[in-house]
């Protein structure tokens, strides 16, 4: 059984580029093999809104989360992910604790 991945509170910045570097490393690996991922908050140190958009960083970000999701891993993500939840489609697998649903 393939596990379910949650992340949170990473607040990625373009100022701290060895943690983006980490994310972008784990969207390219761990997570490509998980049953879903769930962001649950805090992905960016700050989020400013839709204007950040059009940020090269973001774009990166999400990009690595298209990526995660175009490999058939759906990805679920909270509140300042809005523009992430439009520029991919993002849904949920079911949970089980210990083998059942």
């Amino acid at each position: 059984m393939k596990p379910a991945l949650f992340v949170s509170d990473l607040h990625l910045a373009a100022s701290r580029p060895a943690t983006a570097a980490a994310f972008h490393a784990w969207t390219r690996g761990p997570a490509r093999d998980a049953c879903a991922v769930y962001v649950l908050g805090d992905l960016f140190d700050e989020w400013i809104g839709d204007e950040q958009a059009d940020d090269p960083f973001t774009r990166e970000v999400v990009a690595s989360l298209r990526g995660i999701a175009d490999a058939g891993v759906p990805v679920a993500a909270r509140r300042e992910h809005e523009q992430a939840r439009r520029t991919m489609t993002l849904t949920a697998c079911p949970m089980g604790l210990a083998g059942r649903p």
